[in-house]
């Protein structure tokens, strides 16, 4: 009998052969399959190979004003594709211009009055 095919270097051994491709890819994007605040249909985006379906999970967090930890709008600051990186960093700044100005109002509320 002929002996199987040799395994090309690029085929991936998997960890645990019960994952399947997608949580595979997860795993080594070192993504989350769930992050309290954040909703599974936006992760799932977040872990796509298409680069419009990251941007677009990327809208839907600024749209839904998610206050989740930002871990994985950091990550996507390293994505591949360059929209993706803009539309993170966006994210982030405005996140941070969110706490200033927050802090700037309770500091305001809080200090004494003039008259």
């Amino acid at each position: 009998s002929t002996p199987p095919p040799a395994r090309a270097k690029t085929d991936s051994v998997r960890e645990n052969p019960a994952d399947t491709p997608a949580e595979e890819t997860e795993k080594s994007a070192g993504l989350e399959r769930s992050m309290p605040g954040v909703p599974e249909s936006i992760l799932h985006d977040l872990n796509s190979s298409d680069p419009e379906t990251r941007l677009r999970a990327l809208d839907h967090w600024a749209g839904m004003e998610i206050q989740a930890p930002m871990e994985l709008v950091f990550q996507a600051m390293g994505d591949e594709d360059e929209d993706v990186r803009v539309k993170a960093t966006a994210l982030v700044e405005q996140r941070w211009a969110e706490k200033e100005r927050k802090a700037l109002a309770e500091e305001w509320d809080s200090s004494p009055s003039e008259n």
